[in-house]
Formats: C-alpha cells, structure tokens, sequence
C-alpha cells in the first residue's frame, strides 16, 4: 500500500483495493480508514477505494456462488432431461390404482 501511495497516489490506491477486494474488504477498509484519518490519503480517494473494494468482493463472491451453484445443480437438471425425453415416471405405490 505504501508502494502504491508513493508511486501512483490515486490510481496506484484504486489498483491496490481492487486486489485485496478479490479476497477480503475488511483490511483494506481499515487501512483506507487509518491513511485518511491521518492526512496521508484524501478522504474521497479512501471512500472511491473502500467502494471498489467492496465492489470487487462483491463480484467475485456472485461468480463463485454462480459457478458451485451450476456445478451442484448438473446432476439433478441431467436426470430431468432424461425423464423428459419419454421415460415415464411412475406414480408411488400408495397413490397406484
């Protein structure tokens, strides 16, 4: 973070959020929060990086729960699909005439 404050103030700061929201907002949250709080960083640049942090979480945490989400659900839509084609179910032996 300090690399990125010195070299690249406000887009370094932006960059730098965008790969700690990949995994986690609570720490860079507390960094932006400390560094504005201190007068190192602008407190609109620390708000713009929370959000993006944030933002990236967010989106990471969509696409895994899409992805295990389809994967768990295979099984089950492949058995449907079959059963669909002209296999006939047939009903449970109490409701059988």
């Amino acid at each position: 973070m300090k690399l990125a404050e010195t070299y690249a103030p406000g887009r370094g700061l932006y960059g730098v959020a965008t790969l700690a929201g990949l995994t986690d907002v609570d720490a860079i949250t507390l960094s932006m929060a400390t560094s504005a709080r201190d007068g190192a960083t602008e407190p609109r640049v620390a708000a713009n990086a929370i959000v993006i942090a944030a933002l990236t979480n967010s989106l990471v945490s969509w696409g895994s729960c899409s992805g295990w989400g389809a994967a768990a659900e295979a099984p089950r839509r492949r058995r449907d699909r079959s059963a669909a084609r002209g296999r006939r179910r047939r009903a449970p032996r109490a409701l059988r005439a």
